[in-house]
């Protein structure tokens, strides 16, 4: 069997209104007709993907910078039915063909919105850090560009699943300051609750996971560590929104956890494993409440 990229749910639904979209309105060039005899969803989408940018003409594709970003949200609605070795070839094949400095700029900056941005269609670490990468590596764009990309990339992939937990300087609760990964359990699973000062949804969702049957028998019986990471200042404001969490967990601040994190949901759920991996990232309360159901069946 072919390895599948995996994406979001919503993709699947993108893919289908793009399906019936193109045939109500013209597109900026003329997208790749499939082979009859090419039956699969996956064959299908393997040949689009491959010959999407075909008609297109890629150096004065980006004077028409919105019909160019439609397009390239179009490409990609293909791509979580294609294999990851097409999906891979193709990227590179489309980066590739852009030898304006400016244009690459323009490719990337689109990839960022559709990508990896907050208006994304869905987020893939694994299609984005291509063009990311392109622009970090050109020397001929504008450094402050490069250094945008540079950040997004350092914190991509220092966040990625099967990866040591990054080390950052907290501050705890009784104003100590310590690394993140000293406070890990080496015994047990790590759940990392990341959380801002004054959101109402961090507090909602705090509650809402802290009550929960099953998180208070993993704590009772010690079978879990739950430290919470306010994104914030470890100021009186930090310390009086702190007043109201359990005894349980363990709390701290930093500013420089979005360096190394991928915080682009928030409130959000990383659970580090009890060797000091990232097993999960960016989990939302109702997986990582799944996650200490199945733990607590299991004990």
């Amino acid at each position: 069997m072919k390895k599948v990229l995996t994406f979001t749910a919503i993709a699947f639904a993108l893919f289908m209104s793009k399906a019936s979209a193109q045939e109500a309105q013209a597109t900026y060039f003329p997208y790749p007709e499939v082979p009859a005899e090419l039956m699969t969803l996956s064959e299908r989408s393997d040949f689009l993907i491959s010959h999407f940018w075909d008609k297109c003409n890629i150096s004065a594709a980006f004077s028409q910078p919105a019909k160019m970003s439609q397009s390239f949200r179009d490409f990609i609605s293909f791509m979580p039915y294609a294999s990851a070795p097409i999906v891979n070839e193709a990227v590179a094949k489309l980066i590739k063909s852009v030898k304006n400095n400016d244009d690459l700029l323009k490719l990337s900056e689109i990839a960022e919105d559709a990508l990896y941005g907050e208006n994304a269609s869905y987020w893939s670490d694994e299609i984005y850090l291509p063009f990311a990468k392109a622009v970090v590596n050109n020397k001929k764009i504008n450094k402050a560009s490069r250094e945008r990309f540079a950040a997004q990339v350092k914190c991509i992939e220092s966040s990625e699943v099967g990866n040591a937990c990054p080390d950052v300087k907290v501050t705890i609760a009784d104003g100590t300051k310590a690394s993140l990964r000293s406070l890990l359990s080496t015994e047990v699973p790590n759940i990392l609750f990341f959380n801002t000062v004054g959101c109402s949804d961090c507090a909602i969702v705090r509650l809402n996971f802290e009550t929960d049957l099953h998180v208070g028998n993993l704590l009772r019986d010690k079978k879990i560590r739950l430290i919470s990471i306010s994104f914030s200042e470890p100021d009186q404001e930090w310390t009086n929104a702190i007043r109201g969490f359990s005894d349980d967990w363990t709390t701290s601040a930093s500013l420089d956890i979005d360096e190394v994190f991928d915080l682009r949901l928030m409130p959000s759920f990383y659970i580090i494993d009890n060797s000091g991996k990232i097993s999960a990232k960016r989990l939302s309360l109702p997986q990582v409440v799944e996650f200490a159901t199945k733990l607590d069946v299991k004990q």
